[in-house]
């Protein structure tokens, strides 16, 4: 089974990976990102971003929030672009 670990968002990662990381992304789905990254840690995520679970707007209904695949520094990874945060979780 794979390992999925959050490594923090853009603001507390190295710049320019994140840049490389972004430049060669690939849009995925909500569901494909909720799929890679487990449903216990998208809805922490969620949680964390202030998203309620009953509530009409939701993570994976937010037309601001978008979902990319890419590597970063080298490892698979997955991540979501929240208010122009990308939270970054690797797939190992």
């Amino acid at each position: 089974m794979n390992t999925v670990t959050y490594i923090g968002d853009c603001s507390i990662l190295d710049g320019d990976s994140i840049s490389e990381m972004v430049e060669d992304s690939k849009d995925i789905t909500a569901k494909s990102f909720k799929k890679a990254i487990g449903t216990e840690q998208y809805n922490k995520l969620s949680q964390d971003l202030g998203y309620e679970p009953r509530a009409k707007l939701r993570l994976d209904t937010d037309c601001h929030v978008s979902f990319s695949r890419s590597a970063y520094q080298g490892k698979k990874c997955v991540y979501c672009t929240w208010s122009a945060f990308e939270h970054v979780f690797l797939l190992e």
